[in-house]
């Protein structure tokens, strides 16, 4: 006796190179979808730690103006904003 695990549907009327070809296709998109954001997560990380001194110099250089300020952060954040935007238009 064989046990058939395929839907009712497809057991007659669909050939099984075409059944064996869809499954196949659809493990491959699975493990694209699985593994993918695996790989982004990893080279994410990975480039943050390569850029690490060249990242961390200026934002420590702003965070000190921040911190050594007698402006409130709220008026700097918003005229640094300001400023981006006008060099922006």
């Amino acid at each position: 006796m064989q046990l058939s695990l395929r839907p009712f549907f497809l057991q007659y009327y669909v050939r099984d190179d075409f059944i064996n070809n869809i499954s196949h296709i659809n493990s491959v998109i699975v493990a694209t979808a699985t593994v993918g954001p695996r790989f982004l997560f990893a080279f994410v990380f990975f480039g943050l730690f390569l850029l690490q001194g060249l990242i961390r110099g200026p934002i420590s250089l702003v965070w000190a103006r921040l911190v050594e300020n007698e402006k409130p952060v709220f008026t700097l954040f918003f005229g640094g904003t300001a400023a981006i935007a006008k060099a922006a238009a």
